[in-house]
């Protein structure tokens, strides 16, 4: 007489699909993903912000103000543009320092 059945539940081997609610594997891959869209992000409102001046700059049919404005508008893009590669090249340089990963 057997009492005590066997039981299956714990000898079953199901693979989940799920490997873990978290996509990274570690923090420095997480920020690394975020400074690399925050850089393209600001790429293209730096390039937006170029075609803008520049639009304003040939429909400003010779009015100073008009051409002054538009002026500044590219100057400050530009200027963004220089912020964003000296950002890439420090993000650069701290992703070899730790050693985060191989691309950007």
């Amino acid at each position: 007489m057997n009492i005590i059945k066997p039981v299956y539940a714990q000898t079953s081997d199901i693979d989940s699909q799920v490997t873990g609610f978290f996509a990274y594997s570690n923090v420095g891959d997480l920020v690394s993903t975020l400074v690399t869209t925050a850089i393209v992000v600001g790429a293209l409102a730096t390039l937006i912000y170029l075609i803008i001046g520049g639009i304003n700059w040939i429909t400003s049919a010779g009015d100073t103000q008009k051409v002054e404005s538009a002026q500044k508008h590219l100057t400050n893009a530009l200027i963004g543009l220089v912020i964003l590669v000296a950002a890439y090249a420090i993000f650069t340089v701290v992703k070899a320092f730790l050693g985060i990963g191989d691309e950007i």
